[in-house]
């Protein structure tokens, strides 16, 4: 029935994570389309999370919690990292017919049985998924940075520069790769995307660290994109350290962007900073356009004594993409800031 599988390997929980997915237009043809699943150390499996429209990646960090990328379309207006706990629902209704509360389960149905019909398909309400649905930790901002992103893969302590614990992504139609930095307010993670490498040599899709702090790429010649199937290595240029927005933490009255160098002096930042900000539908269309698409106000901008945070204050609403584009920035060493550009997805405020 074309059914594609995914896993990853090991949790250090001793158990095995995997997601399922099927063919057609994100209906559920068989079983548990668009499910994560979990097999024990006997074999066992188990329905684990739900909501996931066309995942194409899935991810661990340091501390065992799973990540989860899918991919734009109906009930998903972009393309995003999702953190996914036990019993989660993120947000494509298709899944839910497998719930215990639609009555349509093994007990009921043997979803081995293609031609079993059940007399009356259980009706899904929508204001009632809405209200239970888990935002996406990061939107990946489809067009900009991602069209069709892999799995995440997170950053090692050593070996990698000034990233660790940070999500790398792989597009296969933008041939690049994306860095987040995450953050966790209320009990939830949210944070920032911004641009990495780009291109590549070819379609990358999957990535992974070894021992050694080394990225591995894996790149299709197939797909949206052209080119040759490869590896591709990016290591870490330990004599020539980047400029980057190393990460973008969350205050009360607006944001610190920090850097991984200090800013040069004599620029004049104000002049330069353009902030936006948006939001996206949650509706049965495929993929949302950028809804009350709007500039901010910059109410009070402030350099740290080190020049290596940027703090912006501003106007902040709940459940908001944050654009920033930093424009012309250098470095004291004299270094251009290339990725000048970063999208805060802002799901929760400090309280």
């Amino acid at each position: 029935r074309g059914e594609m599988f995914f896993s990853t390997g090991l949790s250090s929980s001793g158990h095995h994570e995997a997601k399922s997915s099927a063919t057609g237009q994100m209906s559920s043809a068989l079983g548990y389309r668009g499910w994560m699943m979990k097999v024990d150390g006997e074999g066992r499996l188990s329905p684990f999370a739900s909501g996931f429209r066309s995942p194409a990646g899935i991810g661990m960090n340091a501390s065992d919690e799973l990540f989860i990328t899918d991919n734009q379309g109906d009930w998903v207006a972009s393309s995003y990292l999702g953190h996914v706990e036990a019993d989660d629902f993120l947000g494509h209704p298709a899944t839910l017919w497998d719930r215990e509360a639609y009555g349509i389960t093994s007990s009921t149905l043997n979803y081995q049985n293609v031609d079993q019909r059940v007399a009356k398909v259980p009706e899904l309400r929508e204001e009632t998924f809405r209200a239970f649905r888990k935002r996406p930790a990061v939107w990946l901002i489809h067009g900009d940075l991602t069209n069709s992103p892999g799995n995440p893969s997170f950053c090692p302590p050593e070996g990698f520069g000034p990233f660790e614990a940070q999500a790398f992504i792989a597009d296969i139609s933008h041939r690049a790769i994306v860095r987040v930095a995450l953050e966790k307010v209320g009990g939830q993670y949210q944070g920032a995307v911004f641009p990495f490498i780009r291109p590549l040599a070819s379609a990358s899709f999957s990535t992974a660290f070894d021992q050694e702090g080394r990225l591995w790429v894996g790149s299709v010649g197939r797909g949206w994109t052209t080119g040759d199937p490869m590896v591709e290595v990016i290591t870490f240029d330990k004599r020539n350290a980047p400029f980057e927005m190393q990460r973008i933490e969350l205050t009360e009255s607006g944001f610190d962007i920090h850097f991984t160098q200090p800013m040069a002096a004599g620029q004049r930042a104000r002049d330069q900073i353009s902030i936006k900000r948006f939001h996206y539908l949650y509706w049965a269309e495929y993929g949302s356009d950028r809804q009350d698409y709007e500039s901010v106000e910059l109410q009070s901008l402030d350099l740290s004594s080190d020049r290596k945070v940027l703090s912006i204050g501003l106007r902040l609403e709940q459940n908001k993409v944050y654009e920033m584009d930093l424009g012309p920035i250098k470095s004291a060493s004299g270094i251009e800031l290339k990725n000048n550009f970063a999208y805060h997805t802002l799901n929760e405020l400090l309280k």
